[in-house]
């Protein structure tokens, strides 16, 4: 199989002629689109990832929003007043950032040699419009929650458009992250009603084959998000229930988990080799992308003994 093949026979939960894998690194600061396109690539290809995920600029969504009240913080600009929130304006696929990264997308795929399919990274509105202002949950108690949405209902307007973008361009789908849907930091009830409808507007957006749902942090709002319809759900699973089995049976998604970050951060190999024989086992080895189902920077070795340890695996199930 090629990497396409073995995606797409994970995402139908078929036996793959080995296990596939996704990792991906944090997203850098600053760079240029040449930049971004290389780091992806380099990192996919030092992994032998079967997916390739973008590497676009850290909080490369809110980069270009501005307000008449807004004050730039080392280019980002912040709100300061909630009453800034209905003037919300300023973002457009067609120029800033956004047009970076596609810029950077495009040159994935013109130079990519393997068959990986490629997604590209997508913010979840509401992470964008935290990112603009990190005293958001105190703006709503104080009653600007009417505005706050208004500034959601743009921020999706574009989110949307940019996700039909990049599927014309060529990618094969999404790569949906939802930080903040995690109960450690809004809470569910928070959740559904400021970050879900407007997650779910953008997932249906993306007309890809290749969809991919990448959940909060450390424990991550399950109960809400097992219902979008995403072909692949990644999430650490070392830090954060559901279990493995149990998302892929409750979502009816392929699941993009199972190695702990801090395991290949601090090269802990017996561990490593264990998060691999467990996740295999747990799945049968179908419908299971081995990954550390969020950003991580490994130590150095760590993918070659990786790869090793996939192959043994592989022999024993």
């Amino acid at each position: 199989m090629n990497s396409r093949e073995r995606i797409q026979a994970a995402i139908r939960g078929e036996e793959t002629d080995r296990l596939p894998v996704a990792f991906w690194e944090p997203a850098p600061q600053g760079g240029t689109a040449e930049d971004h396109a290389r780091a992806a690539m380099e990192f996919a290809a030092e992994w032998e990832s079967d997916l390739i995920v973008t590497a676009p600029s850290a909080g490369y969504s809110a980069e270009d929003y501005t307000a008449p009240g807004f004050t730039k913080v080392g280019g980002v600009a912040y709100v300061t007043d909630p009453d800034d929130w209905e003037r919300l304006s300023g973002s457009s696929v067609n120029g800033g950032a956004l047009a970076r990264e596609q810029e950077a997308l495009k040159q994935i795929l013109a130079a990519k040699t393997s068959a990986a399919p490629v997604v590209f990274r997508v913010t979840s509105p509401i992470a964008t419009v935290f990112r603009l202002a990190f005293h958001l949950p105190e703006d709503i108690r104080r009653g600007a929650g009417p505005m706050v949405k208004e500034a959601l209902e743009t921020v999706t307007e574009t989110t949307c458009a940019l996700v039909q973008r990049v599927i014309e361009l060529g990618a094969d789908g999404i790569f949906f992250e939802a930080p903040l849907a995690d109960y450690g930091l809004v809470g569910e009830t928070f959740y559904r009603e400021y970050g879900a409808p407007y997650d779910l507007a953008v997932l249906s957006a993306s007309s890809g084959w290749c969809n991919v749902l990448a959940a909060g942090w450390t424990n991550c709002l399950f109960p809400v998000l097992r219902k979008y319809p995403v072909e692949i759900f990644a999430w650490d699973s070392a830090q954060s229930l559901p279990e493995i089995a149990e998302a892929r049976d409750m979502m009816g998604a392929c699941c993009m988990t199972g190695i702990s970050r801090r395991h290949l951060e601090f090269g802990l190999r017996n561990e490593v080799e264990r998060d691999i024989w467990r996740a295999a086992k747990a799945t049968g080895g179908r419908g299971l992308i081995l990954s550390a189902g969020a950003p991580v920077q490994p130590m150095r070795g760590m993918a070659d003994f990786f790869r090793r340890a996939c192959r043994d695996a592989a022999g024993d199930l």
